[in-house]
């Protein structure tokens, strides 16, 4: 670490993160195949608690694997639960949960389609042994330019958002304006107080402290079980939204950009699109809507019962 960058960053005691989650969601055998030949080398070095999340099936099931010796996985499943979505991205919320209750101290979310580029398990726990400014940012990546107080209140990293080579993750306009843009250029650093990002679950980690507000927002098709229409693909940002809210409250960091993957895999923009499209104008103005406790939006009111439903399974 350059000696520049302490603007932001103290170093904490490492030592303290013991027990490691990594929690992936997967549908395809043959990615996971592939997924686990190219990370199975750090589960070892890292002896990481792996838990499966197997979407493929009528309900989600959740396979635990004790490295550096993943024998005899065990199982977890929540077949009841009215807080887990499935055939969605939030199915991932099965794995948090059952990595919480196996007192794991660190949870890294990746999905079955990325890849590591170095080391970004050791990256991610770096990242969440620091802590930073609340409030100052710098102009310039890895150093702290002039005019940045050196001292000043420092806030413990609780989350460090991993970024990503290959294949961007963009909306659907986007991407069908540029679908052959690759390897986009990320900020790293802080992430202040008040200030929003959109959170992607396929690559980020926190500490087991987020676990309350962590929870992947309800999306897909059970939404029609509650007369909502069906979309999908903002159950990673809006629970940024939320889990940022409250971090803000809490005097906990987020950081950006210090771990990194490979994306390997586009998905169909045009199924993105019809995705997407009906919680767009919800999009625009979910912060607001969200937190503000008068307002009777059908999907708010769902998702806000969703997150007490979880909050009550982790006690």
């Amino acid at each position: 670490m350059k000696t520049g960058n302490l603007y932001l960053i103290t170093v904490l005691n490492a030592k303290t993160m013991t027990k490691i989650a990594v929690v992936v969601p997967t549908i395809r055998p043959e990615s996971w195949k592939l997924f686990i030949e190219a990370w199975e080398p750090l589960f070892e070095k890292h002896e990481i608690d792996l838990f499966k999340v197997n979407d493929a099936g009528e309900f989600p099931v959740c396979q635990h694997f004790e490295y550096p010796e993943p024998t005899q996985p065990g199982i977890h499943t929540a077949k009841d639960a009215h807080w887990l979505f499935n055939k969605t991205d939030g199915c991932r919320n099965l794995g948090f949960l059952a990595a919480y209750r196996m007192k794991c101290d660190i949870i890294i979310s990746l999905d079955d389609d990325v890849y590591p580029v170095g080391d970004p398990i050791g990256q991610h726990i770096n990242a969440l042994s620091m802590s930073v400014s609340p409030t100052w940012m710098s102009t310039a990546q890895d150093w702290r330019v002039r005019g940045i107080p050196v001292g000043g209140e420092k806030w413990p990293v609780m989350l460090s958002h991993g970024v990503w080579n290959g294949v961007p993750d963009f909306d659907a306009p986007t991407q069908f304006l540029n679908p052959n843009v690759m390897d986009i250029a990320f900020n790293k650093t802080n992430i202040p107080k008040g200030v929003l990002f959109p959170l992607c679950a396929m690559n980020f980690a926190f500490r087991r402290e987020l676990m309350p507000y962590v929870y992947q927002a309800p999306m897909g098709k059970r939404l029609a079980e509650y007369d909502l229409p069906i979309g999908d693909r903002f159950a990673d940002i809006w629970s940024g939204v939320v889990l940022k809210r409250w971090m803000d409250t809490q005097g906990y960091a987020a950081v950006t950009g210090y771990a990194t993957i490979y994306h390997s895999r586009a998905s169909n923009v045009f199924a993105n699109l019809k995705k997407e499209s009906i919680f767009m104008e919800l999009n625009e103005d979910f912060d607001n809507q969200f937190h503000d406790l008068n307002n009777n939006h059908p999907y708010v009111v769902l998702y806000r019962t969703c997150l007490e439903q979880w909050q009550a399974a982790l006690k």
